[in-house]
């Protein structure tokens, strides 16, 4: 059975964090499409009135030379958005793929209290083990009179439970 750390555990919780900015960040990318589909129907709208304009002014072939190359401007530009938005959702595409399922197998706080809990009481016998060790053996040299009665006491002081 493998125990984690509370660096581990705060690190884990790190990720966490971050994949749920991920996921909110794709979130609001998705609420962006219906932006794109507006840009999109402006783009089709003054496409149609760059062709009005060319009936509108043909004797003012200065203006319309000048207005055709601002609307391919625009129209590089939209095109350049769109590419953008595309890579935008391919990454975000990507960044849903890698962490589908990484949250389900993330702990909860109820399992990771539980196995705390459970080391604390494991660790706890293994002290008291410990503490009964040592007092055993400070009393058996305390018999053969290798210790005295002050260092045997001293030893009973520093245990890490009363007995």
């Amino acid at each position: 059975m493998k125990y984690i750390t509370i660096n581990e555990l705060d690190q884990a919780l790190d990720k966490q964090t971050k994949a749920l900015s991920v996921m909110i960040d794709h979130k609001f990318e998705v609420n962006l499409a219906p932006i794109k589909q507006e840009l999109a129907e402006h783009k089709q709208i003054l496409n149609k009135h760059s062709v009005a304009i060319d009936f509108i002014i043909k004797d003012h072939a200065e203006l319309i030379e000048f207005l055709g190359e601002k609307f391919e401007r625009i129209d590089q530009r939209f095109i350049q958005i769109d590419q953008r938005f595309e890579q935008i959702d391919q990454k975000f595409f990507q960044i849903d793929q890698k962490f589908e399922g990484k949250f389900a197998q993330l702990p909860t706080k109820d399992y990771l209290d539980d196995k705390i809990g459970g080391l604390e009481g494991r660790l706890m016998v293994h002290f008291r083990k410990g503490d009964k060790k040592v007092n055993r053996l400070a009393e058996m040299l305390k018999h053969k009179r290798i210790l005295s009665n002050q260092e045997t006491s001293e030893l009973k002081r520093i245990q890490n439970f009363a007995v």
